[in-house]
């Protein structure tokens, strides 16, 4: 046996993510008591690694994890090089781990990043070496917005050939995966980045009339449109003197958007550069805002819509994000991204959070059953059995 290779007694999972994403890190942390040993293989070009999934590698638990394939300062060195080779070098990389380890579990972590470089690995090991599941999880807009592009769709095509078992947040990514060709099995619809934590929910919800924040998810570019948000707000300045304005994880386009509305607006605008706030400091702010506003062209189910549910914040948010699956007469859907849509949106926001108790309750609970961290968990446990 090489070294390194599996025994019958250790179940072992060989992860293809992003080290640097919450996400995975709260996915993971899922399993820190179990009895199973994740390998961590990097996927993006970050050199950093998300203090959430720090800790999981630093800790005595039960779940063991652990990354491998290179260290994580040849990340950006490898991504760049691979950007004119087709994930070669780190499917090459991926491919060594998986003769190594022998893992019994093969799981892609999003797709474009992770779901391409264990495609290219796969390539070069023959079937009958290859684990016996492989798993693809879709993120956000891996297949609605990618399919579109046909480079990405005959990857994705091939990925989903090879996939035993797929995870999707939205029926409607299901459907896709399905119409792309995936035969295979497909686990529960449910938030694939971990379920919101149950302390949240047993915290009193703060009147609407006590909530002064309107809450504003600041990506710019690709497929995140704050700047829209921005210019619907400054249209109602004369009706939000009383607001302040919080715009997170926001770039420089947005900095420059909020700029120059602060100087002809007069509005009051907090703004925060990506990675800012803490987890903790951004429920806070959910927790005392009346409205979320996300605008995205691309998305699955918001984590964002979610935290705003169990927070009392009524969701402003785009329809591409499935919310269809989600609002029950909550929140706001955004069918066209115009300054105009956007700002009836949000008077519809602001007329639904003072509807009474009862509209944010009624979210709470909607999300409880569906995405409570207990639940989440329970359908996490599915996949490595």
């Amino acid at each position: 046996m090489s070294k390194g290779a599996n025994t019958k007694q250790e179940k072992i999972v060989l992860v293809v993510g992003m080290p640097d994403s919450i996400h995975l890190a709260r996915w993971l942390s899922q399993f820190r008591d179990s009895k199973i040993t994740f390998l961590i293989f990097p996927s993006s070009p970050a050199r950093r690694i998300r203090p959430e999934l720090r800790q999981l590698i630093d800790s005595a638990t039960t779940g063991k994890f652990r990354l491998v394939g290179f260290p994580i300062w040849m990340a950006l060195p490898l991504w760049t090089a691979d950007k004119f080779l087709s994930s070669r070098l780190r499917g090459f990389l991926l491919r060594k781990c998986i003769v190594r380890y022998q893992p019994q579990y093969l799981h892609s972590i999003e797709i474009q990043g992770a779901g391409y470089i264990l495609l290219r690995a796969l390539r070069d090991i023959p079937e009958s070496a290859r684990p016996a599941r492989i798993i693809v999880t879709n993120w956000g807009s891996d297949i609605f917005w990618f399919r579109q592009f046909p480079a990405h769709r005959k990857k994705i095509r091939l990925l989903l050939s090879l996939a035993s078992d797929y995870s999707a947040e939205c029926a409607r990514d299901v459907e896709l995966a399905r119409e792309l060709g995936f035969t295979g099995n497909v686990f529960p619809v449910f938030p694939n980045s971990g379920g919101l934590p149950e302390e949240l929910f047993r915290t009193p919800l703060k009147p609407a009339a006590e909530r002064e924040i309107i809450l504003v998810k600041g990506y710019q570019g690709w497929v995140g449109r704050a700047v829209i948000a921005l210019k619907a707000l400054e249209g109602l300045s004369e009706n939000l003197a009383d607001f302040q304005i919080v715009v997170y994880s926001a770039n420089v386009r947005t900095l420059l958007e909020v700029w120059r509305i602060r100087i002809q607006s007069g509005l009051r605008i907090l703004v925060y550069r990506k990675g800012a706030l803490s987890h903790g400091e951004m429920m806070a702010l959910f927790c005392s805002s009346k409205l979320h506003v996300g605008l995205s062209l691309s998305d699955a189910i918001s984590t964002a819509v979610l935290e705003s549910f169990a927070s009392g914040a009524i969701p402003v948010q785009t329809s591409t994000a499935c919310v269809s699956e989600w609002f029950d007469g909550g929140g706001v859907s955004v069918d066209e991204l115009s300054v105009d849509a956007v700002r009836v949106a949000i008077c519809r926001g602001l007329r639904l959070a003072e509807a009474g108790p009862q509209v944010l309750e009624r979210n709470r609970e909607l999300v409880r059953l569906r995405a409570s961290e207990s639940l989440v968990k329970r359908a996490s446990s599915l996949f490595y059995q």
